[in-house]
């Protein structure tokens, strides 16, 4: 019995059915929302949410800013004197759209571990990474800044397949293509996470640590990771890493990264994917971000 079943049978008459049949749905919302209660889920989801309202505070500040000057008046205060930010080149907000983006980086990962969303049971697969990126400040500080981050995926190669426990036996299912939807298979896709969010902190000189998630979509050409779920999937991938300036406008990060898929219930089962990546970044700066 699927969610929707249960959901069905929960809200109609429960005088029109047996007992057991009652059980068996309260039984199946019971794990329904159990999906949602795994700590790295969990995680996954808090830390997307606090690094996108950071990234949206710091988005209306941005676009906000204007100068503070003084009128050269006698007695005048500077701080309740504001300037016109319009076209003077010289405010924050004029910087900002002066420098469109910071740095492209390309990165590589792959997933040393992977597990089921739904009950965190070993799958003995595998996911590579390819991504491209392209971030933008939104806030600068003196040791810290604060950058929108987006993504695109142009390469996924997964191997995915059931838990051990979720195995189908052959001999009772006859089913050819249920059968393929149970087997391990090798597949790849493609992806785009339009939303991130990506805080760094300066260590020492030329070494920050990162603090990152994306968002976003990913397509398939075989279901993943098994069963009756789907080839489209949302992803949350929540990460950390070191970062090392070895020369100028160049940047190398190496860190881990939880990356999460599931169809959101959009397909007839979601058992979703958790996957432990290890990645390496390069950054390539421009002029006015190397220093940062």
């Amino acid at each position: 019995m699927n969610y929707t079943q249960a959901r069905v049978v929960l809200v109609s008459d429960p005088a029109k059915f047996d007992r057991p049949w009652r059980n068996e749905a309260a039984a199946a919302l019971r794990v329904r929302a159990s999906l949602c209660s795994r700590p790295m889920c969990r995680l996954a989801r808090g830390a997307t949410a606090a690094l996108l309202v950071v990234l949206s505070v710091a988005c209306a500040g941005m676009t906000g800013a204007q100068d503070r000057v003084s009128t050269g008046l006698p007695g005048s205060d500077p701080k309740t004197v504001i300037a016109p930010r319009a076209d003077s080149g010289t405010s924050r907000f004029a910087r900002f759209r002066r420098y469109p983006w910071n740095s492209v980086n390309v990165w590589a990962g792959s997933a040393y571990e992977t597990r089921s969303a739904s009950h965190n049971e070993h799958i003995a697969g595998s996911l590579r990474i390819v991504g491209v990126q392209i971030s933008r400040d939104v806030w600068r500080g003196a040791k810290a800044h604060l950058a929108y981050v987006g993504e695109v995926l142009p390469i996924l190669l997964v191997r995915s397949g059931p838990p051990i426990t979720r195995t189908l036996d052959s001999t009772r299912v006859t089913d050819a293509k249920q059968l393929d939807r149970f087997r391990f298979r090798e597949g790849y896709g493609f992806g785009l996470a339009p939303i991130g969010a990506e805080l760094a902190r300066q260590l020492a000189p030329g070494i920050h640590a990162l603090l990152n998630v994306t968002a976003g979509a990913l397509i398939f050409n075989k279901v993943v990771p098994y069963g009756a779920a789907t080839m489209a999937n949302f992803t949350v991938s929540p990460g950390a890493a070191l970062e090392w300036q070895p020369v100028s406008r160049t940047r190398v990060a190496v860190g881990y990264t939880f990356h999460h898929l599931s169809n959101a219930s959009f397909g007839q089962s979601n058992p979703g994917m958790n996957s432990q990546i290890l990645f390496v970044r390069l950054a390539w700066m421009k002029r006015a971000a190397a220093g940062k």
